[in-house]
């Protein structure tokens, strides 16, 4: 048997290609990455023959059409999907072989109603079965039942049902593949392991203790995390076919910025450094290096927006495009030419957003010398300690003066990094505060021997 996991890091997704004598299938491909399957196919003389997809996705919008489009392959998916695009429905028990490999459906709605994990059998060899478990079972976690409509706690129901009833009734040697790993929005804290086993389930995640079924809702309902905006257009894109290609960004030369001819948000995916020494008035700063920038996009903007991306280069503007395709951010898109320079010679003014190290930041906290320190990461990384005297503002809610508590300058903004510190530095700045950014955020202030306050 050819089992293949392939994790894509930046949202936590993880697909599987699987199969034997020439055939395979694939399992939750995502948009971007259908070059990848279909290279690692050949690569091992296989034909894509099934692409089984274990749920409608909410999180990243689905490559299977594309990859079908691309290989002939029949998609499967469970007959609640709800799908408009050509597929084969599939339901509880059904059998798929590939060569030699036995896939069984197992019918495990929670996450959505029609979530399904795949019980996968190499029927000449005798090695555990492996469960691709999609969004029931994570490393640690379960999936979240409030992303697919409105009926989170009928879903946890059925979510504590299919755990209980379905996964925890396989042997404890069964391999557990899930299809999120650690950063993934599905989750509320997944451990960061790959894969982990029925029986290391069993014991460590603390969710499949609560047999009482009641208490498991009360639980899993508890400190969701942040329902992103998006995720309605992404099940609507999965359900109706995504397109099939990149989409173009309409080349603007500096000129014709100046003359007004776009009415863009402006989004500079340039590294922090390079954006800090001059960028365009009221840009946001996005680095397309920091791994999430469709994810961070999707926070602020709706995906009808036009918008204007400012890259380093050529291959940086591919890799923002197919970002934010993958969370269903299918806005009218336009790119501005040339550089700095450029920018400056066409009559445009560049803004500097000051950068403090650590060590400045001490010595000003000493002297008095700032106004609000901010720090942008998510409340429960706050658990780990920050700044004293940091005010908690992820850079996702700050959207206007309005609806912002009151700042006094400069504020001073940080994360664990300095990326996402300098979005909300960006994001302030628009809004006319006089603003700085920590370089390196509480990481280079822990190397530089500072403490965190709790």
């Amino acid at each position: 048997m050819y089992f293949r996991q392939l994790r894509l890091p930046d949202i936590g997704c993880a697909s599987y290609i699987l199969g034997s004598e020439g055939v395979c299938a694939v399992v939750d491909p995502r948009w971007d990455a259908v070059p990848q399957y279909v290279g690692l196919a050949r690569q091992h003389s296989l034909r894509i023959t099934h692409i089984i997809e274990t749920h409608t996705h909410a999180d990243h919008v689905s490559g299977a059409t594309r990859l079908a489009a691309r290989t002939g392959a029949t998609i499967l998916i469970h007959e609640l999907a709800q799908i408009s695009y050509p597929h084969q429905d599939v339901r509880d028990s059904d059998e798929i072989m590939l060569g030699t490999v036995q896939v069984k459906v197992l019918h495990t709605p929670g996450h959505s109603l029609d979530s399904i994990s795949l019980l996968v059998r190499d029927m000449q060899g005798d090695a555990a079965p492996r469960l691709l478990s999609g969004d029931t079972l994570f490393v640690g976690e379960v999936g979240r039942p409030d992303l697919h409509g409105t009926q989170a706690a009928e879903l946890a129901q059925h979510l504590h049902h299919s755990l209980q009833e379905r996964v925890l009734t396989l042997a404890d040697d069964v391999e557990v593949y899930p299809a999120h790993l650690a950063g993934s929005l599905c989750g509320r804290r997944i451990a960061p392991e790959p894969s982990t086993t029925i029986g290391r389930e069993r014991q460590a995640n603390s969710l499949l203790a609560l047999v009482e079924r009641d208490a498991f809702v009360r639980t899993v309902l508890e400190d969701l995390p942040p329902r992103p905006p998006n995720v309605e257009r992404i099940v609507q894109l999965n359900r109706n076919s995504a397109p099939s290609s990149r989409p173009k960004a309409i080349p603007l030369t500096p000129a014709e910025f100046v003359a007004g001819k776009h009415e863009a948000k402006i989004i500079d995916g340039r590294d922090v450094q390079a954006f800090a020494l001059g960028h365009l008035a009221d840009a946001i700063n996005i680095p397309v290096a920091y791994g999430q920038f469709g994810v961070m996009v999707a926070w602020l903007y709706p995906p009808d927006i036009p918008l204007l991306l400012i890259t380093n280069d050529e291959e940086d503007l591919v890799e923002a495009i197919d970002s934010l395709m993958v969370v269903g951010m299918t806005n009218p898109l336009s790119t501005l030419d040339g550089g700095p320079q450029d920018w400056l010679a066409a009559g445009l003014m560049l803004i500097e957003t000051p950068q403090l190290t650590v060590t400045e930041l001490a010595e000003r906290m000493k002297m008095g010398a700032i106004g609000t320190l901010i720090d942008s990461r998510e409340i429960g990384e706050m658990e780990k300690g920050t700044i004293s005297g940091a005010l908690n503002l992820p850079y996702r809610v700050i959207l206007s003066r309005a609806t912002l508590p009151p700042l006094n300058e400069p504020v001073i903004t940080l994360c664990n990094s300095g990326n996402r510190s300098s979005v909300a530095a960006s994001l302030l700045e628009s809004l006319g505060w006089r603003v700085m950014n920590v370089q390196g955020g509480t990481t280079a202030w822990i190397d530089a021997g500072f403490p965190l306050t709790m």
